[in-house]
């Protein structure tokens, strides 16, 4: 999933719903995580993402002017935290 938003945050913003504010780094939802953490789920998922196609170059300059993106297509009710929750079970 963290490879996926990375990817989606490259792309086009008219699909997709930001799940954290720009310039933040912080993402909501339980478990919280951090886009900065070398050890966290987001940094871990870079080469994955790079992999798919996202340029890491743009990664922070997309962050800040965006937050971090996620398809729209992929939340439900509950939205961003309760996708996030689950895949954490």
């Amino acid at each position: 999933m963290c490879a996926l938003a990375i990817v989606a945050t490259m792309q086009s913003t008219k699909d997709a719903i930001s799940v954290a504010e720009p310039k933040k780094t912080t993402v909501p939802g339980f478990p919280a995580s951090d886009l900065s953490d070398p050890e966290g789920p987001w940094q871990q998922a870079m080469a994955a993402a790079v992999d798919l196609g996202a340029p890491a170059e743009e990664f922070w300059p997309r962050i800040a002017e965006h937050g971090l993106l996620v398809p729209a297509a992929l939340l439900g009710k509950g939205g961003w935290p309760v996708l996030w929750s689950r895949l954490h079970r």
